[in-house]
């Protein structure tokens, strides 16, 4: 899930939302708002005490790596679809953090009594959201696949009746009830890799249990492999008929960070 730049902001999003509504509805002080997400978001404060203390080697592979990257990427000039993938990583990745450090240093008197309030469909409706995103990208995709294909047969690079009928489609077999996990997709890859087991060992979503010889597919695995492959297939699609390099700027400076 965290490979779809759309759910990475969606995630941003539902936590911003989260805390708003404790400071303001609630009327809880902000550190402890950040305390009661994130320490649902870990399901114990221990867990975020762990997280907390491996941030620093998190951090220090960031300043070495990600970062010059990151500002590189800012530099560009004409490229505001790959900033906004880009940069909706790195917003969701800093603002863990960032919460996960004040969350840390928040301490809650009885905070065993702490009032948890359920926020399943608020994580659905962003969820949902971000999906629709991505399958109105692929569909404008399959519209410049077309004109790729024969320019008389696509010149007019509108939407028309097949293509809207082809983004409805996507939609509907993808999120048949609750989100992707449900989805018809998943379900059948679920199922082939419960017929073909060593197949579902070879894809990384069959597992051992109990005995050693005993696998068992994993119906999350599944769902984070079908994300990944439809996310890398969403970034070739896109820099291959969605990407146009006329108007980029990359500044000569940016040449230090490699």
């Amino acid at each position: 899930m965290r490979s779809w730049p759309f759910t990475c902001m969606a995630d941003t999003l539902s936590i911003l939302s989260k805390i708003a509504y404790f400071r303001l509805k609630v009327g809880t002080s902000l550190r402890k708002s950040v305390r009661i997400v994130i320490d649902e978001r870990f399901g114990t404060h221990e867990e975020v005490l762990v997280l907390v203390r491996g941030s620093w080697l998190r951090w220090l592979f960031f300043i070495l790596g990600p970062m010059p990257q990151a500002i590189r990427l800012a530099s560009f000039r004409g490229t505001f679809c790959t900033q906004f993938f880009g940069f909706s990583y790195l917003l969701s990745w800093l603002l863990i953090e960032i919460l996960g450090l004040i969350s840390a240093r928040t301490v809650i008197q009885n905070a065993a009594t702490t009032t948890h309030i359920s926020f399943k469909f608020l994580d659905r409706l962003y969820e949902t959201l971000a999906v629709i995103c991505y399958f109105y990208i692929y569909s404008y995709s399959a519209l410049r696949f077309r004109y790729f294909i024969s320019p008389r047969w696509g010149e007019s690079q509108k939407w028309d009746s097949l293509d809207w009928l082809l983004f409805v489609l996507m939609v509907t077999f993808a999120i048949p009830s609750s989100f992707i996990r449900d989805g018809l997709i998943v379900r059948a890859l679920s199922m082939f890799c419960r017929k073909h087991v060593v197949m579902g060992q070879n894809l990384l979503v069959a597992f051992p249990e109990g005995e050693p010889e005993t696998l068992k597919v994993d119906d999350d695995a599944v769902s984070w492999l079908v994300c990944s492959v439809a996310n890398l297939l969403l970034c070739l699609a896109g820099y291959r008929f969605l990407y146009d390099s006329s108007g980029t700027v990359n500044p000569g400076w940016t040449a230090v960070f490699g």
